[in-house]
């Protein structure tokens, strides 16, 4: 579609194949965030035998897409049970409010959420590597006025709201990890 000029703008992990006469531009990376509600039974004791213990979210990404979180989980030797698999990341934070499960992803889909759904960001207890992303389009909107004025928006908007969420989820916010000891 953004090859098509169908799409003015889109945001894409920069591992993503891009078709020929597409413009792709860094966009940032975003980290790894394990969200619960608040009072979770896992916050008390949190670490990687609770991350473990407690049933996750996943967002289904497509046939044969493995996720940054899946690939930390086997390269770390942690099983993690999958409680409910959506096709988006709209229904997440309503979920995680009404139940004990957990959602390990990118803070930037749930942030404006976590006040509103009374949700907690705790600390991945396993290094979960950050994704790049790339702001994409079509080659033939490169020099158009119009589409170079909406990337310029768009970027500013995502750099002040990936602050945003760095600052949400990190530091104080953040329910830090026990680590394991062996």
């Amino acid at each position: 579609a953004v090859a098509e000029s169908q799409i003015d703008l889109a945001l894409v992990a920069s591992s993503v194949a891009t078709p020929e006469g597409v413009q792709r531009a860094p966009a940032g990376e975003l980290h790894s965030v394990t969200f619960a509600r608040k009072g979770h039974p896992a916050i008390a004791s949190w670490g990687a035998a609770a991350w473990s213990r407690w049933p996750h979210i996943q967002v289904q990404l497509g046939e044969g897409v493995r996720s940054v979180v899946e690939s930390a989980t086997d390269e770390h030797g942690l099983k993690r049970t999958i409680g409910a698999s959506l096709p988006n990341f709209s229904q997440i934070p309503a979920l995680l409010s009404q139940t004990n499960l957990l959602a390990t992803m990118t803070p930037l889909v749930i942030d404006d959420a976590m006040d509103r759904f009374s949700l907690c960001a705790l600390e991945p207890p396993i290094p979960i590597k950050p994704t790049p992303f790339s702001f994409v389009w079509s080659f033939r909107l490169e020099n158009d006025p119009g589409s170079r004025w909406l990337r310029g928006l768009v970027h500013d908007a995502f750099a002040d709201l990936q602050r945003s969420v760095n600052v949400r989820t990190s530091g104080r916010h953040l329910v830090k990890a026990r680590r394991r000891t062996r």
